[in-house]
This record gives structure tokens, C-alpha cells and sequence, in this order.
């Protein structure tokens, strides 16, 4: 009989005392969440915060891209030759809407002002103040394929829209290719710009 009492005291005990462990777990594991929640949304801040500052103008990674396209689907309605016009502004408008293939925000350029670039091209009125593009009008697809079509006239940014620590500016090329020119070769850029379209085997105008 002692013996019973004594195996049935143990098992209380123990019982009593994984209980308390569970509880003591229990407890460890809220106060170990409850500590946690600030570390969370301090991440979930600073990817907010880095998300903007890595794209301050929001996600134009293909804006580059579709224009390029549009540039070549335009060129091949016409003889091979991109958009021309009375200026630059005129001309890159002349891929909306047919060629651009929505509302023309991509005519914006990787910092300009969507809003107001898809209500001008909607009421035909000029994009030129809107626009952050830069646009070379009149190429012909099989001038040299190194001269530049269009460029972002803001540096610091890549092709992407995303930003860069290099003073550089993303250029669409005739051969459809992206570079980045440094700022400090932007003149140096620009002069063999005007030595290539002279020596292009298709007349281009020159650059504005």
C-alpha cells in the first residue's frame, strides 16, 4: 500500500511538473513573439522605406524596353524609318496609341509625370514638358547601329528606373541595345553622336 502512494505521489509530481514546464514554454514562446513584433515591422519599415528609395518613381523596368519595341513595330509600318516630326515630342507621340499598345504612361520615361504624359497624348497636346525622355527622331533602322535613339534625361538611374550610386544615364540604342553612359562622357557621347549620324549610310536628323 506504501509503495502504491509513494508511485501515485511521483506521478502527481511529475505531472505537476511538466504542466508547470509547459506553461513556462507557453509563456517563453508569447514573450518571445511579443519581442519580435517590433523587429518585424522595423524590417517591414525599412524594406518600405528602401523600396521607394530604390525606386523613388515606382516599377518602370520595362518602360525603356516597350518603347524600344513600339520604336521598331512603328518603323516597320513605315519603310523601316522610327518616328519623325516637327520636333521630338511630336514624333515619339506618334506610337500612341496604336503602337504603344496602352495608355502611353510608358512615353512618360523613367521619371517623368504619367499622369499628366497619358492626359496630354488623350487630348493631343504636346508631352515635351511631361516627358523625361529624350528622343532622336527620324533613325532609319539601318543607319549605324550605335547611334542613340533615346535616352533618360535624369542620371543616377538604370535602364530599370531602379537607382544607381554611378553617375551614369541609361541609352537605348539603334541596335536595340542598353548602355549606360557616364555623366562625365556625356559631351564626349554627344560629339561622336554627331560624327556617326554623318557617316550613317541613311540620313538621320540630328539629335536636339
Amino acid at each position: 500500500m506504501f509503495s502504491l502512494i509513494m508511485t501515485m505521489l511521483e506521478g502527481t509530481l511529475g505531472y505537476m511538473q511538466l504542466h508547470g514546464e509547459l506553461r513556462t514554454a507557453g509563456t517563453l514562446t508569447v514573450k518571445l513573439v511579443l519581442a519580435a513584433v517590433p523587429a518585424i515591422g522595423l524590417l517591414i519599415c525599412t524594406f518600405a522605406v528602401c523600396r521607394v528609395w530604390w525606386r523613388p518613381y515606382g516599377h518602370r523596368e520595362a518602360y525603356m524596353r516597350l518603347v524600344d519595341r513600339a520604336l521598331h513595330d512603328y518603323a516597320s509600318d513605315h519603310g523601316g524609318t522610327l518616328p519623325d516630326g516637327p520636333d521630338p515630342y511630336s514624333a515619339l507621340a506618334k506610337l500612341y496609341p496604336k503602337y504603344d499598345g496602352s495608355d502611353g504612361s510608358e512615353l512618360a520615361g523613367l521619371t517623368g509625370n504619367i499622369a499628366q504624359v497619358t492626359n496630354a497624348l488623350r487630348l493631343h497636346r504636346s508631352i515635351s514638358n511631361f516627358t523625361s525622355f529624350v528622343y532622336v527622331p527620324g533613325l532609319h533602322e539601318n543607319a549605324n547601329p550605335n547611334l542613340a535613339v533615346l535616352w533618360e534625361k535624369h542620371a543616377y538611374l538604370l535602364g530599370s528606373g531602379a537607382v544607381t550610386p554611378f553617375a551614369t544615364r541609361p541609352v537605348l540604342l539603334l541596335s536595340r541595345d542598353f548602355t549606360n553612359v557616364p555623366i562625365a562622357g556625356w559631351k564626349e557621347f554627344e560629339t561622336q553622336q554627331v560624327i556617326l549620324q554623318r557617316h550613317s549610310m541613311v540620313p538621320s536628323k540630328p539629335a536636339p
